[in-house]
């Protein structure tokens, strides 16, 4: 009996702990029953010690059997807790790597329930919106898109289906600004769905929608400039010749002495609106002309002062002091230095301009970040509030003779050339210029 306990399978037996506590109980009982019975004979005296024998041989063999089995239990235990400790780590890295990914996705995304109540918020969405997490978690989402497009969000919802085609839509962003975006919205299979029910992704497009449209006006206007050209090229020649052609007439007038004053007035009068006319055309052919560019790499703090210098020769007669803020390191641009003398000279002689009797331009140039900027500052009369915000339209202009191109040509050629120009003034106060170009980085 005890040979065939020890011996049987462990799916079929009792467990080794369980056959040794029999075995124990077992001599335990064999034990008391033969203290019960008198034993006289020697050979069974040695029989009852054979068998108490058996018993203990039987019970260390178990006990042996055992604490194999429990050390491989544990071995086999603690193994099986490392591979789950592996598959735990390797799963937290999958879920950090998935974080970090929805995190820096450069579209906005937000994971809502299924009452569209906002509760994964995404770094490109706070960026784009305004919106913090704390700002817009448990919120609603639709209070970041414009009532129009929170109706259109709505209609699609209403609709059956797992995903929703693609809709461009206008975002509100926090601090009241609006852009348009591309925007996604997906409901999780059913098997997946917890706390997030829907994922909504969107995109800012309005830069794309701007950079389309300055190419389409570019070509626009190139093809307009083209045709100018070749139009104003046609009618100067004509002009230059009838041009010549009075003056010669005028010094033939002027020799003659009975040549009547009044028909040489009226030359004269010609002769300034012939002038006037051929101005404007040469502002038109410079205008057709300010994309065409000859880059080089240059410092532009000497060219500069030379375009200061000269310019303080042709005002000598004035009191107007024009003091040029050097600065000592070089200021390395990738320009057309003929094209940004005409922006400068438009600038300064507007400056000029505004100064009635006396006073004085400041002209700085500094670094800023990646930019050059360079700044002119007149303490003249300054310019009307009302005429501030359309000084770059063309044909815009508060000056009797002016053509209004001026400073529409400068803001072209500064945009030609990667630049922004700004303007603020003051009347009465003064006026400020700053042209911010990029910076040659090596």
């Amino acid at each position: 009996t005890l040979t065939s306990l020890s011996n049987q399978k462990n799916d079929t037996a009792l467990d080794s702990y369980q056959q040794l506590q029999l075995l124990i109980a077992t001599r335990a009982a064999f034990k008391k029953r033969i203290l019960s019975i008198k034993l006289d004979k020697l050979k069974e005296k040695k029989l009852v010690m054979a068998i108490e024998n058996l018993f203990d041989r039987a019970i260390l063999y178990l006990y042996k059997q055992a604490e194999i089995k429990k050390i491989k239990n544990e071995s086999r235990d603690q193994s099986l807790i490392d591979d789950l400790k592996l598959v735990k780590n390797e799963l937290q890295k999958q879920l950090n790597s998935t974080y970090q990914i929805i995190k820096n996705l450069p579209i906005g995304l937000a994971g809502c329930d299924s009452e569209l109540d906002v509760i994964l918020w995404n770094l490109t969405a706070v960026n784009l919106t305004g919106y913090r997490h704390t700002d817009i978690i448990g919120e609603k989402v639709l209070k970041i898109f414009s009532i129009p497009s929170q109706k259109v969000i709505s209609n699609q919802l209403s609709r059956e289906g797992n995903r929703f085609k693609r809709m461009k839509l206008n975002i509100q962003t926090k601090d009241g600004g609006k852009f348009s975006a591309y925007v996604s919205i997906n409901s999780l299979p059913a098997e997946v769905k917890q706390k997030i029910y829907y994922i909504i992704n969107f995109v800012d497009v309005s830069k794309d929608e701007k950079l389309q449209a300055q190419i389409e006006k570019i070509e626009q206007l190139g093809a307009i400039a083209r045709l100018s050209d070749a139009i104003m090229h046609d009618v100067r020649n004509p002009i230059n010749s009838l041009s010549l052609n009075i003056d010669v007439l005028t010094q033939i007038l002027l020799k003659k002495s009975s040549a009547e004053k009044g028909v040489v007035d009226i030359i004269e009068k010609i002769n300034r609106q012939i002038s006037n006319l051929t101005e404007n055309l040469n502002h038109y052919i410079g205008y057709s002309r300010i994309t065409e560019l000859q880059l080089e790499i240059l410092d532009i703090r000497k060219p500069i002062n030379e375009l200061i210098l000269d310019i303080r020769q042709q005002i000598s007669g004035k009191e107007i002091n024009i003091n040029y803020h050097q600065p000592e390191k070089q200021l390395m641009i990738r320009g057309d230095w003929y094209q940004l003398v005409r922006v400068l000279r438009n600038l300064i002689a507007n400056a000029i301009d505004a100064i009635e009797d006396s006073g004085k331009i400041d002209v700085f140039v500094r670094k800023k970040n990646k930019n050059i900027n360079i700044i002119i500052i007149d303490d003249g009369h300054g310019i009307n509030s009302d005429n501030l915000e359309h000084i770059f339209k063309p044909y815009f202009t508060d000056k009797e003779k002016g053509t209004g191109l001026g400073l529409f040509i400068v803001r072209e050629i500064v945009r030609a050339h990667g630049g922004k120009i700004y303007c603020s003034s003051k009347e009465d106060h003064g006026t400020r210029f700053t042209i911010s170009l990029p910076a040659k980085i090596d």
